[in-house]
């Protein structure tokens, strides 16, 4: 039987990143995924004091680090001619 690992985006969490390992380990989770894009946008892992918490709270909760999501996309209009909408609640282009 294959060793199962449940996680949740740091997006999904409250805290813009700041607390979301803490809440994954709290909530019993293993694993977390990272939002990235350009360092304009305001990404929290796009800053290095953010990357030394990211990296200092998974040593210190233990949750894994399973994606790295590249979110600047979500805003771009795929289908031409119609309402541009973001793509991320509807999961493909």
């Amino acid at each position: 039987m294959k060793n199962i690992k449940i996680g949740v985006c740091d997006w999904a969490l409250p805290g813009n990143g700041l607390y979301a390992v803490q809440i994954a380990a709290g909530a019993g989770l293993d694993a977390l995924s990272l939002k990235i894009g350009l360092y304009e946008n305001d990404y929290p892992i796009t800053h290095s004091e953010m990357q030394k918490i990211y990296l200092n709270e998974q040593q210190r909760y233990g949750v894994e680090y399973c994606a790295i999501a590249l979110n600047d996309f979500d805003n771009i209009q795929c289908t031409p001619g119609k309402k541009r909408r973001n793509m991320t609640s509807y999961g493909i282009c």
